[in-house]
């Protein structure tokens, strides 16, 4: 598995111009990704390591949202 630092890279874009300006949103909002990353949840889900009660909430939580407000 590759670290935050090597996964926050600017996406190929059409031009100078859009590579500039990708590059420039990338690096302003790397601490942000990394900190999205590293959040215990999203760490224990990718690295199998997140408890069973944690995932079936979110699941849950999920559900409720997707099915949208009581109508």
């Amino acid at each position: 598995m590759s670290s935050a630092s090597s996964r926050a890279r600017p996406p190929a874009g059409s031009g100078p111009v859009n590579d500039r300006f990708c590059g420039d949103l990338w690096r302003g909002a790397a601490d942000i990704y990394r900190a999205i990353l590293a959040h215990p949840f999203l760490a224990g889900l990718t690295d199998g390591n997140l408890p069973q009660e944690a995932f079936a909430w979110y699941v849950v939580q999920d559900a409720l949202y997707l099915r949208g407000p009581p109508t």
